[in-house]
């Protein structure tokens, strides 16, 4: 069988209506076929970039929260002084390029979409993080957009419904993260849900 418009994120259905036409009984045959339709440095670049953009995303992210995780997380590395915060947000933009780099790599429209992540991400940590509901939205959407990443340029008709799931769980992860970080959030001066 073919992939129809994208990349499979390796989900192989392997129950005779999805090979029988074309295979007849030769599970083997069909099994054989969808592997090699994957596209493995896609795959594997696209799963590097977003795994680089959440690195960045984080340790940025780490860095400006320095006053609240003395107080919610003392014992991680940067409140702790194991890591210069410097350090860290240098790495962060070195981890930042690398994810565009591997967005970039794997076409134009791949590019753009990681460097809107990467920009939106950004601008979560330095100004939405602290703001109700539109911080908790863009980590939605960033979640969100990594999944529909695999099916560009085209309109997510495969991943829809994994980019709403991602979506709307995240929004609950957000708001339920608020909730036990608000002593913290507090001492930062962000006002958060709930």
């Amino acid at each position: 069988s073919h992939p129809a418009g994208c990349n499979p994120i390796l989900i192989l259905d392997v129950f005779e209506h999805a090979f029988m036409i074309d295979y007849g009984l030769k599970r083997a045959d069909y099994i054989e076929a969808f592997f090699k339709n994957i596209d493995w440095k896609a795959a594997a670049l696209g799963s590097v970039a977003m795994a680089l953009l959440a690195a960045a995303g984080n340790m940025h992210n780490d860095v400006l929260d320095l006053a609240a995780d003395r107080v919610n997380r003392p014992d991680r590395p940067l409140p702790s002084g194991a890591i210069h915060p410097r350090t860290a947000l240098i790495a962060a933009v070195f981890l930042y390029l690398a994810a565009f780099a591997c967005g970039r790599a794997l076409g134009p429209h791949e590019g753009f979409l990681t460097a809107s992540m990467g920009a939106l991400l950004w601008l979560y940590n330095t100004h939405l993080k602290g703001m109700p509901v539109f911080g908790n939205l863009a980590v939605a959407l960033l979640c969100a957009l990594s999944i529909y990443l695999p099916e560009l340029p085209h309109r997510p008709d495969h991943t829809l419904m994994p980019v709403l799931f991602a979506f709307l769980t995240t929004v609950a992860r957000e708001v339920a993260k608020d909730a036990e970080d608000v002593a913290g959030d507090l001492a930062q001066g962000a006002l958060t849900l709930p």
